[in-house]
């Protein structure tokens, strides 16, 4: 397979992902932040009511100022300038991990089937990230460039792997400070030969943080969080109760979790072992450090925010850097399967092929780990014997090859039966945010009096470009101002209590709430309601 074919491979399964599986979404989790602190910084004249973009965290990243570029520049809409970054970075990701395969040995075919294998993408139980972003976030942007620059490194392109990691710190800092760690050590360890290699990463970088530094002394988006200040108790019960990712005493099954945690990171230094020379020196290093770093990063996280309480781990997340042991696992086992069945040793390859396939469907676990552990297995040995066969039977290759690639699309969802991610939203949503849209003004301010924790609220934010008043995913930006965080809860405590009475009409109209939204009618209200469908009933406050 030429370069050309594999860039060409590399694209239909951006595409395949995007579209299939692991899958996109958009507007059912972080976006539903993202999208109003966009379109105000935009637009002030949007969402100037919105609590949410009071306590907007952009200052410190290009997400935004690229984002809104593309905007004006290319007269499309957010929601696409977003796509198009989220489809761009997913491709730079493959493209790593396809550099990477090449840099072990492996064909250009063989890497293609490794980058495939490694984008059907995982969960990080716990701190709550994936290692492909199902939605359009700067996070899953930085992690893809990420991936590029250990590819980049791996055939010894310094320059350009410094301006990938240095975009990536420019999109998301928290996301590649292990890598920069590493770095720094091996470039106080390098010889004299070595380090002008380093060098050419280190300019590379330094481009990016310059735009970055450049971008936040020109941002007006928010004030800056003192660096070592620290969590004051009210604030850090508001963080345990709304953001309980990031302390580990309050995960489930903490044991159990980081148990498996630990084995990835063995069976990671078993593949690198068993890989030997065909990994490059030059990324060696971070193959080996990054799952201990990220395995570090749990009783580092306890002892600087649960022990010391500083304000800055919930904003940088430092137990996010457990991506790094799953996905370099999961990338040196997929690495050594393949270059077993290469060399012809079909026996080992599906040993280590078995679990990378198994890592995907994790989600369904519970009850069919069994069923779902064979499906993986027998994916396993099909690519195991397609790469055997490669040199000896192309054309029976060829197609075993494609029928694994369509597999890792088609296999999780259609066999195992994963859901990645529910379904937000009905027709009685649209209608409403239809009515809203066309019979409202956008300086008006809603509240869902009687949803509870869901996250239509923020959906219909989104959408119907209207104030929320207060919603349990606007919550989710705790971690960041204590004064927001304050602002937020004291907002839930006052309106968001059950039952509704009508005597919180008049503190509703003096706080600026214009309509109330229920699912279920109201008792009380006398007046009837402005919109009516089977999930919502909608009542203006004069």
């Amino acid at each position: 397979m030429s370069i050309v074919l594999s860039l060409m491979a590399l694209a239909l399964a951006t595409a395949l992902g995007y579209l299939y599986f692991p899958g996109h979404h958009y507007l059912q989790q972080d976006t539903q932040i993202w999208l109003p602190v966009l379109a105000h910084a935009h637009d002030p004249a949007w969402f100037r009511h919105e609590l949410i973009v009071t306590g907007a965290h952009i200052r410190l990243t290009i997400f935004d100022d690229v984002t809104l570029a593309m905007v004006r520049w290319l007269g499309v809409s957010i929601e696409t300038a977003l796509a198009a970054q989220q489809v761009l970075f997913r491709f730079l990701a493959l493209l790593g991990v396809w550099l990477l395969a090449r840099a072990t040995g492996l064909s250009a075919t063989a890497s293609v089937l490794a980058a495939t294998i490694c984008g059907m993408g995982a969960t990080i139980i716990g701190p709550a990230v994936l290692t492909v972003e199902y939605e359009p976030v700067p996070r899953g942007f930085a992690f893809g460039l990420t991936l590029l620059g250990l590819g980049l490194m791996a055939h010894q392109r310094h320059l350009l792997s410094g301006l990938s990691l240095g975009l990536a710190f420019a999109y998301h800092a928290p996301a590649v400070w292990p890598v920069l760690l590493v770095a720094g050590v091996v470039f106080l360890r390098a010889k004299k030969a070595a380090k002008a290699a380093q060098v050419r990463a280190m300019l590379g970088f330094g481009v990016f943080v310059l735009v970055l530094a450049l971008s936040a002394l020109m941002s007006e988006s928010g004030p800056m969080n003192p660096l070592f200040a620290r969590l004051s108790e009210s604030h850090a019960e508001l963080q345990r109760m709304r953001a309980t990712y990031n302390w580990i005493t309050l995960w489930g099954a903490p044991k159990q979790w980081l148990g498996q945690y630990l084995m990835l990171a063995v069976l990671a230094g078993l593949a690198l072992w068993r890989l030997g020379k065909a990994i490059p020196v030059t990324v060696r290093p971070y193959l080996m450090a990054l799952p201990a770093i990220g395995l570090l990063s749990v009783p580092l996280s306890y002892l600087l925010l649960e022990q010391a309480r500083l304000a800055v781990i919930p904003q940088v997340q430092i137990m996010r850097s457990l991506i790094f042991t799953l996905m370099v696992a999961v990338m040196l086992m997929v690495l050594a399967g393949l270059k077993a069945a290469s060399l012809g040793r079909w026996w080992e390859s599906p040993c280590w092929l078995a679990p990378a396939f198994f890592i995907p469907m994790a989600p369904v676990w519970e009850g069919k780990a069994a069923a779902v552990y064979l499906l993986a297995a027998g994916l396993a040995l099909l690519a195991a014997l397609v790469l055997v066969l490669e040199k000896r039977h192309p054309r029976f290759a060829a197609a075993g090859v494609a029928l694994v690639f369509a597999a890792c699309f088609f296999a999780p969802q259609g066999l195992a039966k994963v859901r990645n991610y529910p379904k937000l939203g009905d027709g009685n949503l649209d209608g409403l945010i239809t009515w809203a849209k066309t019979s409202t003004v956008r300086d008006d301010v809603f509240l869902f009096r009687d949803i509870g924790t869901r996250n239509e609220p923020g959906l219909f934010r989104a959408r119907a470009l209207r104030a929320v008043y207060v919603d349990w995913k606007g919550g989710g930006q705790v971690n960041y101002y204590e004064s927001y965080a304050n602002e937020w809860w004291r907002r839930w405590q006052r309106f968001m209590k059950p039952p509704f009475s009508t005597a919180e009409l008049p503190a509703l109209r003096e706080a600026g709430v214009r309509y109330l939204v229920f699912r279920r009618a109201p008792q009380g209200m006398t007046e009837p309601p402005v919109f009516e469908n089977e999930g919502y009933r909608v009542y203006r406050l004069p």
